[in-house]
């Protein structure tokens, strides 16, 4: 199992020299709204094994055609950093409907146009500041992948939101979602008890300072996972979340 750790334009150079030893890869974020030398942050011995496509918090919907420029823009970055570094997975979020002109359909058609095999779509959680996102529920990923040809990142943090929000059984929902093969995983912490509010927004916690039962979720992790730690920068906290995902120890 690999255990990786994310960077972006903010992240600081002390911070990557401190998980270095102990993190075994890099997921990148690529902002598009800053001027940012990402070329620095990979050191020898940590490879940038994921790149993550901007996302809403930077204005990017790829579901919403008036967004296209931008969108464009978010995935062309993310593309000349993951061949940068030669990296074999390039993640997107589905984003959400902001208006009755957004859908699946125009998610579905940006992929076809902007194709590449590297692409990896995460599954959302039910709501985000009361807009409903897509590709929270089983039906709609799986529509995505055979429609578009895209490969599936399981964010167990987002699934077990999006089943508390609709009230399913979170280990028949991960069973469902794992029969889709994904090719990488994302994991955090979360509060569960705020998923109601409408104007939910998730929040990443460092493991065990949320409420998702860890022990539960690590057991669906498959032996030759490549999983990225999606948790707030702080190095002994995250070191003990490394040790404890690859070998079973707090």
């Amino acid at each position: 199992m690999k255990i990786g750790v994310k960077a972006g334009p903010n992240t600081d150079p002390d911070y990557i020299n401190q998980i270095r030893n102990h993190a075994d890869y890099l997921e990148i974020y690529a902002e598009i709204n800053v001027d940012w030398d990402y070329k620095g942050l990979s050191k020898p011995g940590l490879p940038v094994l994921a790149v993550h496509v901007a996302h809403f918090d930077s204005g990017v919907n790829f579901a919403n055609k008036s967004r296209g420029d931008l969108n464009r823009k978010a995935f062309d970055k993310a593309i000349e950093i993951a061949n940068f570094f030669s990296s074999d997975k390039v993640v997107f979020h589905p984003e959400l409907i902001e208006d009755s002109s957004d859908s699946l359909l125009n998610l579905i058609e940006f992929l076809k146009l902007h194709y590449d095999p590297r692409l990896l779509v995460e599954n959302m959680p039910f709501s985000t500041d009361n807009q409903t996102h897509l590709c929270g529920c089983f039906e709609e990923i799986e529509t995505l992948l055979l429609e578009a040809k895209v490969g599936f990142c399981l964010d167990f943090t987002h699934a077990c939101e999006y089943a508390k929000r609709m009230g399913i059984d979170v280990n028949e929902m991960l069973m469902k979602l794992l029969s889709l093969h994904p090719a990488h995983f994302h994991l955090a912490d979360t509060k569960l008890d705020v998923v109601f509010d409408p104007h939910y927004n998730e929040v990443h916690l460092n493991l065990w300072d949320g409420d998702l039962d860890i022990d539960a979720i690590s057991s669906f992790l498959p032996e030759s996972s490549e999983v990225t730690i999606e948790t707030p920068q702080i190095v002994d906290k995250q070191v003990r979340e490394i040790t404890y995902l690859k070998y079973g120890r707090k």
